[in-house]
């Protein structure tokens, strides 16, 4: 199995309210299952709009594609393995959820690689939604707070 990108999020009103529910509640596994289903939405948004921010294929790459029969077509998604091979979990100690693939090639795409076997660049086209630095995007960051937020004012009324 390749190497899993860590998503990580060091917002103290995340890890406050995360608190504020484990302070309620003994078991906070459906509430990272819903984080966990949130970050996989992000990352099927990426697949699904082609970014943000993806750089267009190259004419070549086009070419090739359409030699193959396979454009147009949409980026990252020739065989649609990559997006079928994301998943999603939660940590054991149940202060944990995450999103991630086990391809090889995740890792390239996400970021970016330089030209190898006579090809260009692969261009950085992120899929999975955290910033360079392996943060949390801050619209997920978001997402996350307003569905902590209606987790807390279930529990508190």
């Amino acid at each position: 199995m390749a190497d899993m990108i860590r998503i990580s999020s060091n917002s103290a009103e995340i890890q406050g309210n995360l608190q504020s529910i484990r302070n309620q509640v003994s078991d906070l596994s459906p509430v990272m299952k819903g984080i966990s289903l949130i970050l996989l939405d992000a990352t099927e948004q990426a697949f699904a709009s082609e970014g943000p921010g993806w750089r267009p294929l190259s004419e070549r790459t086009k070419r090739e594609r359409a030699k193959k029969g396979k454009w147009p077509g949409k980026i990252l998604q020739v065989t649609g393995q990559l997006a079928a091979s994301v998943s999603t979990g939660t940590g054991h100690d149940e202060l944990s959820a995450w999103v991630g693939t086990n391809k090889d090639y995740a890792y390239d795409n996400q970021f970016g690689a330089p030209a190898r076997k006579g090809h260009g660049i692969i261009p950085a086209r992120p899929f999975l939604p955290m910033d360079e630095h392996g943060n949390l995007r801050t619209d997920t960051e978001e997402e996350i707070m307003d569905f902590l937020s209606r987790q807390l004012s279930k529990i508190i009324g």
